[in-house]
């Protein structure tokens, strides 16, 4: 869950602050999308070793239930 947290408030800042706060190339900037790149990566590498996932990985394998939600914009 903490790493979930992490990844998803560091996409939100880089999102967020990028362009408008400073330059994208900004250490800052990059910081935040290393931090959400790394938190998200160990965060699938714990749900892989759970017993009881968060977010059962095996749902990504399946195109019915992927492409819905990405077409819905």
């Amino acid at each position: 869950m903490f790493l979930m947290a992490i990844a998803t408030t560091a996409l939100v800042v880089f999102a967020t602050w990028g362009g408008s706060r400073g330059d994208w190339n900004d250490p800052i900037i990059l910081s935040m999308i290393a931090a959400t790149v790394v938190s998200t990566v160990a965060f699938v590498m714990v749900e892989r070793r759970t017993a009881e996932s968060i977010m059962p990985l095996h749902l990504f394998k399946d195109r019915t239930s992927t492409a819905p939600p990405s077409r819905a914009c």
